[in-house]
């Protein structure tokens, strides 16, 4: 076979991407898409690219949960790409006011 590289690049943390949030504050979408459109100016994805990767993580603060994401999308040698997307989440206030959901708990482990 032949020799594999892989590059990693930042969306956010990028000049063209933090130009742009210094323009428009909150707006990282189109922060992110500012770069991606600059690196598809550069063509930095070309014929012997074999997968792309994207990761996030995320904040809701409505439901106090953290969100990390990986999407990637691999390319077979005929061109046909396979999409792929892992999603996980964890609360960082699992019990919130309801304490007694720990309590249940609680008796539920202590019963096992």
């Amino acid at each position: 076979g032949g020799s594999r590289s892989s590059q990693a690049l930042w969306l956010l943390h990028s000049p063209v991407a933090e130009a742009h949030l210094a323009a428009s504050p909150l707006d990282f979408l189109g922060a992110a898409g500012a770069r991606v459109a600059e690196l598809a100016s550069m063509r930095w994805a070309d014929q012997d690219t074999d997968e792309i990767q994207l990761s996030f993580v995320a904040w809701s603060p409505e439901v106090r949960m953290f969100t990390t994401t990986q999407i990637r999308a691999i390319v077979n040698p005929y061109g046909q790409i396979t999409p792929l997307a892992v999603s996980a989440a964890v609360t960082i206030d699992p019990y919130g006011t309801d304490y007694w959901v720990f309590g249940a708990d609680f008796i539920y482990i202590f019963t096992l």
